[in-house]
């Protein structure tokens, strides 16, 4: 069944705005002015929200669940239907419970305790340290295994030795993403059309505009990241690459591929083209046309094809 919020006050395309939204069961199926209503009827499939406020679920990354150990201040299920009627829709819970969230079967715990009462999106931290006192380092590798644990927090303590901190910020990873972006009108019809582009912030990219490539300043932050790795990588071009106006960013990245000692796997046809078309494919330590697959395969997944191959 269908439903429309009338007259709302919508949080759309950064910023708010009088607009309907339909909703086709759990899904927004449109936002626009003054939506055609069609058979509805008031009361039923229309609710007036004028001079309410409609945004996207909020998400709080810091929040004290207290389940484990402290209940009788709060459990998973009161705390999550709290956010859920403030309008948080994800939250990530610290970990100083008791236990708190340092090793496999606390987290293995929590997880099923959310899938029991928590009423919204529900993760949580681990902990950096042994039950939260600096003195031995969790077990990165296999906490970060869950993907309920977005991340790493003695919260509550901290950790308050300068070497243990260290030998945390050590095993931790780097995580590179765009900083400037190479914007258009739209997307180039015919593909290798001439347009006229412009570079902005990533994080402010305008409402009218479509990003089609990375900016300068992403493409020397990508290349540095590679120069001093060991294995890259590299599934997807930096952008519509069969454009000249728009393949600066795939060009920089497979320029620096080239130039790098690492073992470079690229996958994904459009980034085999691009590595080749480009003369750099025989620089490269190893091609595939599969883009999915060859994740899949990354990930330790069993590929049919590669199954039945070795099935001799």
């Amino acid at each position: 069944m269908k439903t429309v919020l009338k007259n709302g006050n919508v949080f759309y395309q950064n910023k708010i705005q009088k607009l309907d939204v339909e909703i086709d069961g759990e899904t927004i199926s449109q936002i626009g002015h003054d939506l055609e209503i069609g058979n509805y009827f008031i009361g039923e499939n229309i609710i007036d929200f004028t001079d309410l406020l409609v945004t996207p679920g909020f998400v709080d990354l810091h929040v004290h669940l207290r389940e484990p150990g402290f209940e009788h201040k709060g459990t998973i299920k009161t705390e999550t239907l709290s956010a859920k009627y403030g309008g948080y829709t994800h939250i990530v819970a610290m970990a100083n419970t008791n236990p708190c969230m340092d090793d496999k079967e606390t987290i293995e715990d929590f997880i099923q305790r959310v899938q029991k009462d928590s009423s919204i999106h529900t993760y949580t931290y681990s902990a950096i340290t042994k039950d939260l006192k600096g003195q031995e380092l969790v077990d990165f590798k296999e906490n970060n295994a869950f993907d309920i644990v977005q991340g790493f927090s003695d919260d509550g303590k901290g950790v308050q030795s300068k070497e243990m901190m260290a030998k945390a910020e050590k095993l931790g990873k780097n995580l590179y993403l765009p900083i400037d972006t190479t914007v258009a009108d739209g997307f180039p019809n015919p593909i290798d059309a001439e347009i006229e582009t412009m570079i902005v912030p990533t994080n402010a990219i305008p409402d009218d505009k479509e990003g089609l490539d990375i900016g300068p300043k992403t493409r020397e932050l990508f290349a540095d990241a590679v120069k001093n790795a060991k294995t890259v990588v590299w599934n997807g071009p930096m952008g519509v690459s069969e454009n000249p106006c728009l393949a600066a960013g795939t060009i920089a990245v497979a320029k620096a591929l080239a130039d790098t000692d690492a073992t470079t796997i690229i996958g994904g046809g459009d980034s085999a083209a691009a590595v080749n078309n480009l003369g750099f494919g025989d620089k490269m330590t190893h091609i595939s046309t599969g883009g999915g697959a060859s994740l899949e395969f990354l990930e330790g997944k069993d590929l049919p094809g590669v199954v039945a191959a070795n099935d001799k």
